[in-house]
């Protein structure tokens, strides 16, 4: 008997089981991987269709308002307080979980608590408050989309967020703060399903 045999009936297992074990071992990191790959699409798919709604909800407001166009987005906290609170609400918990469950853009967190905090601090009880965190939304998702990019895209992105800002404050002049906010809400959109789908870095 050779000293391998003798070797292999001493650990009291073969070449055979051996490379069983390995293969097993394979097809079950495969099936994790396939798990961890279907759970990251479903979560994706959630999260663009809570995006696009997103776009939607200045439009829901309106109606829900019998068809009356506020000032600002803020104002249907006053008008509508439920129907604002349930839909801001889960406005908020798309970028948390969207900073929660991709770790590298994990800055969104903080953009989803300020809209928690917009809600909870009502404009005509605390105006103070409630601007400071609707300008950490609208401000800090603009810083985020150039500050955590690539050194590639950078220069892009500044070039596009300044237009954005531009038009913004154009449209924030001839009309209202309603419509800015409303605009502003396409480019942020935008940004992150490019970002969900790792169009964009």
């Amino acid at each position: 008997m050779t000293e391998e045999k003798k070797y292999i009936e001493k650990e009291g297992y073969s070449k055979t089981t051996h490379f069983g074990s390995n293969l097993t071992a394979h097809l079950m990191r495969i099936y994790h991987h396939d798990k961890q790959l279907d759970f990251k699409n479903r979560i994706t798919k959630i999260l663009t269709v809570q995006a696009l709604a997103l776009l939607l909800l200045p439009l829901v407001f309106i109606i829900v308002n019998d068809f009356t166009i506020e000032k600002s987005i803020s104002q249907y906290a006053n008008h509508i307080p439920m129907t604002f609170g349930f839909l801001m609400t889960l406005s908020g918990v798309v970028f948390c979980m969207d900073g929660l469950i991709f770790k590298k853009r994990k800055h969104n967190i903080y953009i989803g608590v300020a809209l928690f905090m917009v809600i909870l601090f009502r404009n005509t009880e605390f105006p103070f408050f409630h601007y400071v965190f609707a300008g950490i939304f609208f401000v800090g998702y603009l810083f985020n989309i150039v500050f955590f990019s690539s050194k590639e895209q950078r220069k892009i992105k500044i070039a596009l967020v300044s237009g954005v800002a531009s038009s913004g404050l154009l449209i924030l002049y001839f009309t209202s703060i309603f419509w800015f906010e409303w605009f502003m809400l396409f480019p942020f959109v935008l940004n992150y399903l490019l970002e969900l789908f790792d169009r964009v870095d």
